[in-house]
């Protein structure tokens, strides 16, 4: 076992003669932040290694947009507005990185993922259907715009 939890790390453990993925709650929260207009809500997460978590809760609040509280926590919203998937910052950055320095479509690069993580075909499906068109477009917009302040 870990010293310390890692969030979005998927435990496995041995049930007759395989290895079965182990259930815990995962739960992204802001510490320091007394709101009373918190709210928790499940979403669906695909870590850095492009699998796919259906259940983790996340604490938003009606100080700050959705959006806004994923990216605090290292996801990129699959949706601007009222998110319910999100996706690893570090694998979007994977993912960007692949399409514009090795000029790779991003087809390829979620079956490559798929197969290096071995992901299943419907895995890989959804993964390219969250990430294409307006995801990834606002992703290029938030990474070039990011990039263009810290000059």
């Amino acid at each position: 076992m870990h010293k310390q939890h890692c969030l979005l790390h998927t435990l496995v453990e041995w049930r007759n003669e395989e290895q079965v993925a182990c259930c815990y709650q995962c739960t992204f929260s802001r510490v320091n932040h007394d709101c009373s207009t918190k709210y928790t809500r499940t979403i669906k997460v695909f870590n850095d290694k492009g699998q796919l978590h259906p259940t983790v809760f996340v604490r938003f609040c009606e100080c700050e947009p959705s959006a806004a509280t994923l990216i605090r926590y290292g996801l990129w919203p699959c949706s601007a507005q009222k998110p319910y998937t999100a996706i690893s910052l570090t694998f979007m950055d994977m993912v960007y990185c692949m399409m514009m320095e090795g000029k790779v479509a991003l087809k390829t690069v979620c079956h490559a993922v798929g197969n290096h993580n071995c992901l299943s075909q419907n895995e890989v499906r959804l993964l390219y259907r969250r990430i294409v068109g307006e995801c990834l477009e606002q992703y290029r917009h938030f990474r070039l715009d990011s990039k263009s302040r810290r000059r």
